[in-house]
């Protein structure tokens, strides 16, 4: 899909809607390396509890998995 959007539009590629259906802190990762692969310029992380999404936090405490968003951020962009 990534390669057919760029050579289609030739625009910058973006996600506005990324994100889990559970707090597996492993999922996160492959999916924020995923993006920097294809050279997404923004993602969007979709963090709210629903039906069939988890958040990153919960309140103000981060989960497992916001833990791992938190820890790929520091270590890609300083």
């Amino acid at each position: 899909a990534a390669t057919f959007l760029q050579t289609a539009t030739g625009k910058p590629l973006m996600s506005n809607e990324m994100g889990q259906q559970n707090e597996d802190p492993g999922v996160v990762q492959p999916m924020l390396q995923k993006a920097l692969d294809l050279g997404l310029s923004y993602v969007l992380w979709f963090s709210i509890d629903a039906i069939k999404s988890r958040a990153l936090n919960d309140d103000t405490v981060l989960r497992p998995n916001g833990v791992a968003f938190q820890e790929f951020m520091l270590e890609h962009f300083k």
